[in-house]
């Protein structure tokens, strides 16, 4: 399984926000859609995280709404859905539609709010890396797989764990406190893998400092205040370069 990136730029997911069709607007070499919900108990996660105020995707049938999705981007772009699940089967369902659609499945292990906390997804799999392996584990069999992690004291371990299982790419979100990125961080990973570096790229000067230390460089708000974000970070010709992932 292999996926060609026209370049080193990466749309990373935005959840409520990240629809095909948003996705489709941008030059970034993979948009990340979602996050998404793919089982009951990540949905119901999502409704309660919904009533007080922050965006989700709400589907009656999560897997029917993944698909649909999906099926507006295949062919058109390079792309990866990143997922919440609370059950390795709704990782599974998902892992089998990117690979009809040529895609890539991005396990969330990333949102940090109590309510997938409690839904034993998002960040409760960083913190408990043997199950985020066991994941990756299962899905890297049927598709290429990447895993989006932040910044915390499992995170490297669970990267670690994440390759050996089988992970194309780990996707790290290094803030820290401040609004700074720990560039050492994504440096550490890096040398474990293919590695994705988020957080602090709001200006060319800083996609070319991440790309110094990941293969990969993420977006995400800086393209809500500038819709031409990424056109100007092509300017570099090491983010235009174009790049493989391969599981």
């Amino acid at each position: 399984m292999r996926v060609i990136l026209p370049n080193r730029l990466v749309l990373s997911a935005m959840a409520g926000i990240n629809s095909a069709e948003f996705c489709m607007n941008f030059p970034a070499g993979l948009v990340i859609l979602g996050g998404f919900n793919a089982d009951a108990k990540a949905m119901e996660a999502a409704k309660r995280v919904v009533a007080r105020g922050r965006r989700e995707f709400l589907f009656d049938d999560p897997i029917k709404g993944i698909e649909e999705e999906v099926a507006r981007i295949a062919g058109k772009k390079a792309f990866a859905v990143n997922v919440r699940s609370s059950s390795l089967d709704g990782y599974v369902e998902v892992a089998d539609i990117v690979r009809r659609y040529g895609g890539i499945i991005e396990i969330n292990a990333h949102c940090r709010q109590p309510e997938f906390i409690e839904a034993k997804c998002g960040q409760w799999l960083m913190e408990h890396p043997k199950e985020l392996a066991s994941v990756v584990r299962e899905v890297s069999d049927a598709a290429l797989t990447g895993v989006k992690l932040r910044n915390g004291a499992k995170c490297v371990e669970a990267a670690r764990l994440a390759f050996k299982a089988g992970a194309a790419y780990v996707h790290v979100d290094a803030m820290i406190p401040g609004g700074l990125c720990d560039f050492r961080l994504v440096e550490r990973i890096s040398r474990l893998g293919i590695t994705i570096g988020n957080n602090s790229v709001n200006s060319l000067e800083m996609a070319e400092k991440m790309a110094k230390v990941a293969h990969l460089v993420s977006a995400a708000r800086a393209i809500l205040k500038d819709p031409h974000f990424f056109h100007k970070l092509l300017a570099s010709p090491k983010l235009a370069e174009p790049f493989e992932l391969s599981g």
